[in-house]
């Protein structure tokens, strides 16, 4: 009976921690796709709010729970230029950053926060 009981533990938490790692994985992916297509939109003149609106409509199509006011999805909007050489016309890069807070599963059982910031950067170039 002890032995079971040790054997559950460890069990449970290799289990546990096999489904949060999968969920983070298909999460962070999710946040990449996200943030590239909204890097290209930018790109192409589209505002700044529309990008996050259309964003968080496709977050939730992933399956990316947002909190109950939409407040677990952050966007970061900038653009780089290179006018270093006269002679090349200048390139803009626009660049997004999304940063999602994953609520963990198992949490404090496992030792990692209750909750998880993973970032996704998409950059894409306009003339």
């Amino acid at each position: 009976m002890v032995e079971m009981v040790i054997a559950l533990n460890v069990l449970m938490l290799l289990v546990f921690g096999m489904i949060d790692m999968g969920l983070m994985l298909k999460n962070s992916l999710a946040i990449s796709h996200l943030a590239k297509n909204a890097a290209r939109s930018y790109a192409l003149g589209t505002d700044e709010g529309t990008i996050e609106s259309r964003a968080k409509a496709d977050a939730r199509d992933l399956g990316l729970d947002l909190g109950p006011q939409d407040n677990k999805l952050e966007f970061t909007f900038d653009v780089h230029s290179d006018s270093d050489k006269p002679e090349v016309p200048i390139l803009h890069n626009m660049e997004v950053t999304l940063t999602y807070r994953h609520s963990t599963v198992a949490g404090k059982l496992l030792g990692l926060p209750d909750e998880v910031n993973l970032k996704g950067t998409g950059v894409h170039i306009k003339e």
